[in-house]
């Protein structure tokens, strides 16, 4: 995508931002669909895994895949599979787009480093 927008005359700053415009689209679509399937849990009497899910969530931050993995298991039971669909979509798209720009982790590494220097 990089290539894509250089060719247009997009460089430079103009394709970090699209880049964090399109991370944080679908990590906020992911968001949406992780509420989703908590609240298709509590309707569907898996309450404990509910509270699990959003216990792990900010504790180890496995709560979100062990609500994607149930998601996708429950999928049909559930008629849930376009939420699924939804979210396997944002979260693929979301990988791809962290792996096409690491310049973000890259300023996140030298400000952990110049931390480490102090």
């Amino acid at each position: 995508m990089r290539l894509l927008l250089g060719v247009f005359g997009v460089g430079g700053e103009t394709v970090e931002l699209v880049y964090t415009a399109v991370s944080w689209i679908t990590g906020l679509t992911g968001l949406v669909c992780f509420i989703m399937a908590l609240i298709k849990m509590f309707q569907t009497g898996n309450t404990v895994l509910g509270i699990v899910c959003i216990v792990l969530t900010p504790c180890c931050g496995i709560g979100w895949l062990i609500g994607f993995i149930f998601g996708w298991v429950k999928a049909t039971e559930w008629n849930f599979k376009n939420v699924m669909i939804i979210w396997t979509v944002a979260f693929v798209v979301n990988i791809i787009v962290g792996v096409a720009n690491p310049e973000p982790y890259r300023k996140f590494q030298e400000q952990m480093k110049q931390m480490q220097a102090k």
